[in-house]
């Protein structure tokens, strides 16, 4: 019931792999603030795949899933576990330069405290050229945790 802030830095990369499926790689550093006098630092290594299709004029649905590994620290203790996600969504063109991709998403890290998460977000992207475009978004878990990204994505 108290507040606690935590910053999460993601470097994500998306690999196309033949038309319909893209891997998809991600890092997570992640560091809340004081709370029972200490922090939580964790880094996430994912990697996984998207199925998605071109073939309907409302927008761009997708499939993924991913594997990984969650390194955790707490008050002086180590710990870690394989983890594990599934998730859907869709990508909505609404003009020219600009998408809407809401998701829902479910999360797993055995081997740490607590179970699985459900999170349902949604992000917003602006293509300022074909190269590199401004994302912000948000989102909300099973655990009433709120997210509030914002970022960008390059194309290269």
């Amino acid at each position: 019931d108290a507040p606690v802030h935590a910053d999460d830095y993601t470097l994500a990369l998306n690999q196309p792999l033949n038309a319909g499926l893209d891997a998809i790689f991600s890092y997570d550093y992640i560091r809340s603030g004081v709370f029972a006098g200490s922090r939580i630092t964790e880094h996430d290594l994912l990697a996984g795949l998207r199925a998605f299709s071109n073939h309907y004029s409302w927008g761009k649905p997708f499939v993924e899933a991913s594997v990984g590994y969650a390194w955790q620290k707490y008050a002086g203790v180590k710990d870690d576990s394989f983890v594990w996600g599934v998730g859907v969504g869709a990508e909505f063109q609404l003009a020219p330069a600009f998408t809407v991709t809401p998701t829902v998403k479910y999360m797993d890290a055995p081997d740490l405290a607590g179970s699985g998460t459900w999170t349902c977000g949604v992000k917003a992207n602006y293509w300022i050229d074909s190269q590199w475009s401004v994302t912000a978004g948000i989102s909300r878990d099973d655990d009433h945790n709120n997210a509030f990204t914002v970022g960008t994505n390059f194309r290269f």
